[in-house]
């Protein structure tokens, strides 16, 4: 016997959690405890003590389960408490039995929700004995109780006679009150508060590719030092604050310094059992959220959270947490990051004084979760997570940064929260000062052309440039650069009119060839500073160049004097006037201070800016920099675009090292082929090459062998691909070294430098600044973040830019003061910081690990995205070759596009299920473009704004509804959701779905169509086509159905299924029968198994008792068939006449018995008509699924068809429904005869094996039969 009543609110909310884990997750929420004994516990008496304790406390004897949208709890009469015993040998057998019993799943609906275990060890004489239980049925509070009346009934022999039903009643009084309150709770109070905070905080994962399907929870545990809980109480009781909301705190704003956001929100549980239910039984645990905003001090944060909590958080407690959430647009209540503090109360009593250890705990579902318990003398905290999300070291790091911060707060509680830091002092010191200690001897007080000058001196007859069949030696590049050097003064002088001074900016414009580099070393001779300008540049963005310079003279070639506006002076580089002048070195005035150049680069506001680069940061650049080590035999391909800075260390890092440089012609006609590229290389010797990433990745999937040859090949520009590059360090014969080059513009072109290996990368390290540069990670307060949290890289030292040219308010904004200067920091200059704008994270090794652009991370429905994270793991997926994620909007709806380059296009469907795996919902995109190529820029870089708009907003391409039950699904989601039209294979999730209406649509399945669907199945099925084939395909054989509610009627019906159906067919049949009858579907036996039934008597014996089980009156049967399911029926009523029952009645609905005629005419099931069978199936739309079990049932059920009912009826009464239309598809299966022959039956044979026959005939065809239209006989036969 059971009672069943409403679950309580807060049970749904373990309900609807436990939905949300994937199967391998299933024991999150499990309360445990572990008490360890002496050899001397009476086994006898802790089993009486065990299943008395179960007698009296109804939670334990509970199930969960829903019923048309409803959660209801099960209380059974009587459970068994089962104590499983087991012997070992060796610890380790041990501890396997505990992880086992503490995480075995408990299936809520079905399980006893609680496990008693005892493991003897012999290996240290001891019994252990554990008890697990499911949160939903206990809380904390009652674990203690619960454990105390286990010790009471072990100490004092318990009378297992006693229950405590009478304490149900009490349950639904607390239920009825709770619903009271629940509807008075101002859910918006909250929505409005915690729709300001992200709903994610983003956490710093180990690493990006997780499969969170896989993931298990792991735990470690910490201890305050004495001093510091002294310091916390004691603050504690003069504050009047609780240690719990000093603790909530400091774990608030040691998540926020983690995720580098100023909001977030912490879940907390909250016990809302009143005092006048304070005895009642089960969990009342409700989730609250403390939205923490990083600002003022540390005690006005607690006194402005005690007033809230006064004024709003006692008053609005009582809140349907799954509405919350559903209203902020989540099906999912568990916040990732949470704080709880262990009852007291939890630990329990022990059994006896010989109990040695005890522990008990929790298991929650949050990603990172703080549970602290203390006593008089100390307090200890567990960080619990999930295995590879963190890892041991990373947690140790949170659990010393939580110490840091409470120190710190509680020697200055006026502390300003978002300036301090979690930092110890030698973490400060290592992160801010060893790792930037990168000073290291270079020419640092020399400019580019001295250094030039003494290479001239030291090899002049080597050569120095080479462009296709031309060549310049250093002396003859030198005297060539000179005499340009000497003709842009002769213009100053004599057509200008204006001294020439250094940092005077000259324009060059040319191709790449000799005369480019003639022209950009003869500017640097003659004191001045270049601006490259591309010929291909269109005339606005040249003249704005021209404008914001204020340049009086360009350097250009003669094919190209026509691009420039009148009153600019030109010099072309090509002309016999260029090359007349002196040749011998200029004295000039220039220091390694003054301007090298200004690059022009892409600006947020639409304008470029101008960056200016002085001389010594070139130097730092390409001199004994520390990475790389170029020499005179060496040479170097200029493949970057002269206006991009890139070229910078391609040219400079050649000739300020004697080594060659080669210009390829024109615009890179050297990769129109790879073959004629790798020729290039080879016939070349290129021994230093310098690649952006996105052309690496096109080139080496072209030829893996194709930089064999080189010595050291750099990559940059963007996120490299860690298998691309994992694929190249794995080779035998590859790159001596293949380094990630990462810097700005800003930067001098490199900033950091990482020797890539073969390891295996979730993301290829950036690696650590070099010769005097210096890496800073920063919060948004300009802190200094903790190893392994993400904040923005702030570059220094040697190689930064003085500033944006004529832009004071931009350079001023991006260009800050460096907070870190020490005192030679400020000797040697390094005063500033460059603001990149690119979020980065420490290494616990120090390099620097790319996480993605800030500008790139973007919110949607609430959520905070990084792009990069979405891009890394679609970079993992096979045969995937380059990635770009991009947000788009349509109809003011912002969604989510990702464009990939691959041999063929994908199913979407394939990669969205591959994300799903590693991302959560809000981070899947809606479309996916398939290119064969990036467009790129004329740097080599992604032309992002040439990607192409997608074709369709959403990836799940719009799939009609393909039969009746699909048609009905679908009206009643977009009635329900309000939007339309929704395809079967929308995700119900993904298109506005949440908890709450997931309970509305179960319902509404139910009310309309009499569709029973579990919760648990509309998480696990999501769209409409994957519920139809899983209401075709139920896994599990339920032999008799409840099909409606039993509200006491007089008649109990059982409705025996069809041929190849189940009792689904009389969905619309119970419900015109719902006042009438309560009806049981006695589902078909053979679809469910592999061994089949096909004798009649065997099968109606079988299905008589399942019927038995569920018939209150033994005395009285109504059964009901259709089609072969009255053969059934009849057999059954055969059986029970046997038995010597009487009172039966048998409904037929167009029951046909077989005859020699039907016999003759049905068609021979053989393996022919079996193949013919399923070609028209297929032909009429029917799922594979239906039809592999409708061909695996139709030798068995054409069998049971054709046999004969065992006996004459005497007593049963037969009412035959007899069907007098033609079916409109009998000639599609080749059934004409048959079906006229059997409208030509007059009882359809009926008659010949009963002797009470009603025959009444109906206006409808076999096929329309469970419609209807008979139904008013069978109301008035179900009264009498």
């Amino acid at each position: 016997m059971k009672t069943i009543i409403r679950a309580s609110e807060y049970s749904k909310i373990f309900w609807f959690e436990r939905l949300n884990l994937p199967e391998n997750q299933q024991y999150f929420y499990h309360l445990y405890g572990a008490y360890c004994y002496k050899n001397d516990l009476d086994i006898y008496r802790l089993k009486q003590a065990l299943q008395a304790t179960v007698n009296t406390n109804y939670n334990l004897r509970s199930n969960f389960d829903e019923q048309a949208g409803t959660l209801q709890q099960i209380i059974h009469d009587h459970v068994q408490a089962v104590l499983e015993e087991h012997t070992v040998e060796k610890q380790i057998e041990s501890k396997a039995i505990v992880q086992k019993t503490i995480t075995q799943p408990f299936d809520l609906a079905k399980d006893a929700l609680f496990r008693f275990a005892l493991i003897n060890s012999k290996y240290n004489q001891t019994v252990t004995l554990l008890v697990v239980f499911h949160h939903i049925i206990l809380d904390s509070t009652q674990y203690g109780k619960l454990m105390q009346c286990i010790s009471n009934n072990y100490h004092h022999a318990p009378d297992l006679n006693i229950t405590d039903k009478d304490e149900i009643n009490h349950l639904e009084d607390y239920i009825a009150w709770e619903e009271e309150k629940i509807k008075n709770a101002d859910v918006q109070y909250w929505v409005s508060k915690l729709k300001k905070y992200p709903l994610n905080n983003n956490l710093p994962y180990q690493t990006i590719e997780i499969k969170r399907t896989q993931l298990k929870q792991v735990s470690k545990l910490y201890e305050l030092d004495n001093s510091l809980y002294s310091k916390l109480s004691s603050f504690s009781k003069k504050s009047g604050h609780s240690v719990f909301n000093i603790i909530k705190t400091i774990w608030a704003m040691l998540i926020s310094l983690y995720c580098n956001q100023d909001k977030v929100v912490i879940a907390y549980p909250f016990n809302t059992r009143p005092k006048q239910f304070k005895d009642i039984k089960g969990s009342f645990v409700n989730t609250l959220f403390f939205p923490f905003e990083r600002k003022g001090n540390f005690i006005d944060q607690l006194d402005m959270q005690k007033k809230e909590i006064n004024l709003s958080y006692i008053k609005n407690k009582y809140i349907s947490t799954v509405d919350l959430v559903a209203q902020l647009g989540r099906h999912n209540a568990a916040f990732n990051v949470a704080v709880s503090q262990t009852d007291p109360r939890f630990y329990g009593p022990t059994l006896n004084e010989s109990c040695t250890y005890f522990k008990t705990t929790s298991i929650g579902a949050a990603e990172l979760f703080l549970l602290y318990k203390e006593n008089e003398e100390c307090l200890r905290y567990s960080l619990q997570t999930l295995d590879k999300l963190f890892d041991d070291d990373f947690l140790d790091r949170v659990a010393q940064h939580f110490k840091n911060l409470l120190r710190k707060v509680l020697d200055n509680p006026k502390i300003n929260i978002s300036t301090v830091s979690c930092l110890s002092e030698s973490e400060y010191k290592k992160i801010v000062n060893q790792w930037n200690e990168t000073d290291q001897f270079y020419p640092k007080d020399q400019t580019i052309h001295q250094l030039f000058e003494l290479q001239a001196d030291k090899i002049p007859a080597a050569i120095a440039v080479e462009y296709e069949n031309q060549r310049l030696t250093y002396r003859e590049l030198n005297s060539k650069a000179n005499q340009v050097a000497h003709h842009i003064h002769y213009y100053y002088q004599k057509i200008i009119q204006q001294p020439f001074l250094a940092d005077t900016l000259i324009g060059i414009s040319a191709d790449r060839s000799l005369e480019m580099i003639i022209g950009i070393l003869g500017i640097l001779k003659a004191g001045g500073a270049y601006t490259p300008i591309d010929p291909g540049y269109p005339k606005n963005r040249v003249e704005y160049i021209l404008e914001n310079t204020q340049i009086k003279l360009v350097l250009t070639k003669k094919s190209l004097l026509k691009k420039f506006r009148n009153n600019i002076y030109l010099l072309a580089l090509d002309s016999e006037e260029c090359l007349s002048a002196d040749d011998d070195n200029l004295a000039i005035n220039t220091t390694a201070d003054h301007l090298a150049y200004v690059i022009y680069t892409s600006g947020t506001t639409g304008d470029p800016k101008g960056v200016m680069i002085e001389h010594k940061s070139v130097i730092s650049l390409v001199k004994e920099n520390g990475f790389l080590n170029i020499q005179a035999n060496d040479v170097l391909l200029q493949l970057a675009s002269p206006i991009f800075d890139a070229a910078i260390f391609e040219i400079w890092g050649a000739l300020l090292n004697g080594a060659k440089l080669i210009l390829p012609k024109g615009k890179l006609d050297i990769l129109n082929s790879i073959d004629q590229f790798k020729k290039f290389l080879t016939k070349n010797k290129i021994s230093i090459l310098w690649l952006t990433k996105t052309l690496f990745d096109n080139l080496y999937q072209l030829d893996n062998t194709l930089f064999n040859s080189i010595r050291y090949l750099l990559i940059g520009g963007e996120s490299l691909a860690p298998s691309l590059i994992q694929k190249l360090c794995s080779q035998k014969l590859r790159p001596q070294y293949i380094l990630n080059a990462y810097g700005p513009t800003e930067g001098t072109t490199f900033s950091t430098i990482y020797f890539c290996d073969n390891r295996l990368y979730g993301s290829v390290p950036i690696g650590k600044p070099f010769n005097a540069r210096k890496a800073y990670i920063l919060d948004k307060s300009l802190n200094p973040v903790a190893i392994g949290v993400i904040g923005e890289m702030y570059i220094g030292g040697a190689g930064l830019a003085r500033g944006y040219l004529n832009q004071p308010e931009l350079t001023a904004k991006c260009f800050i003061a460096n907070p870190f200067a020490t005192a030679a920091d400020q000797a040697k200059g390094y005063t500033r910081l460059y603001k990149t704008g690119d979020l980065v994270r420490y290494l616990p090794d120090g390099n620097i690990e790319y996480m993605g652009r800030s500008d790139f991370q973007v919110k949607i429905n609430g959520y905070r995205i990084e792009l990069g994270e979405i891009e890394t793991v679609l970079n993992r997926y096979p045969a995937v070759k380059q990635v770009v994620v991009l947000v788009k909007e349509h109809e003011g709806n912002k969604y989510l596009v990702a464009y990939y380059v691959a041999e063929n296009e994908f199913n979407a469907t394939d990669l969205k299920n591959y994300l799903s795996k590693n991302l959560p919902d809000y981070m899947l995109p809606h479309a996916y473009v398939y290119l064969k190529q990036f467009p790129l820029t004329i740097n080599g870089k992604l032309d992002r704004a040439a990607l192409p708009e997608p074709a369709l907003v959403n990836a799940d391409q719009y799939v009609a509804p393909r039969n009746e039950l699909e048609e009905k699904m679908v009206s009643i989601l977009e009635e329900l959701l309000k939007v339309r039209p929704i395809g079967i294979k929308d995700d119900f999730f993904r298109i506005g779905g949440n908890s709450i209406l997931a309970l509305k649509f179960v319902a509404k399945l139910k009310s309309q169509i009499n569709l029973s669907l579990k919760i648990s199945e509309l998480f696990s099925s999501r769209d409409i086509e994957s519920i139809t084939a899983l209401v075709n395909n139920r896994k599990s054989y339920q032999p008799i159905v409840s099909m409606n509610k039993d509200r006491n009627q007089k008649n109990t019906l059982f409705m025996i299924h069809s041929g190849f159906s189940g009792c689904e067919v009389y969905n619309n049949l119970v419900t015109e029968l719902d006042n009438d009858y309560h009806c049981y579907g006695i589902d078909n036996y053979n679809l469910y198994h592999d061994k089949k039934i096909d004798s009649l008597h065997k099968i109606a014996a079988l299905y008589l008792g399942y019927i038995k089980l569920c018939q209150k009156n033994g005395n009285s049967y109504r059964l009901l068939g259709w089609s072969s399911g009255g053969t059934i029926a009849l057999e059954i009523a055969a059986i029970l006449e046997k038995e010597g029952v009487k009172d039966i009645t048998v409904y037929l609905l167009d029951t046909i018995l077989s005859d020699a005629t039907i016999r003759r005419l049905s068609p021979k099931v053989d393996s022919s008509y079996l193949k013919e069978l399923e070609s028209k199936m297929k032909g009429f739309g029917y799922e594979d699924s239906y039809i592999k079990k409708v061909l695996s049932v139709c030798i068995p059920e054409s069998l049971i068809s054709h046999d004969v009912i065992s006996k004459m009826l005497n007593d049963t009464n037969v009412i035959l429904f007899k069907a007098l239309k033609e079916d409109a598809k009998r000639d599609q299966w080749g059934l004409e005869k048959l079906t006229k022959y059997a409208l030509s039956l007059k009882d359809n044979n009926v008659g010949n094996y009963c002797r009470k026959l009603t025959v009444i005939n109906v206006n409808l065809s076999h096929k329309q039969m469970p419609l209807g239209q008979y139904l008013k006989f069978m109301k008035n036969t179900g009264e009498h």
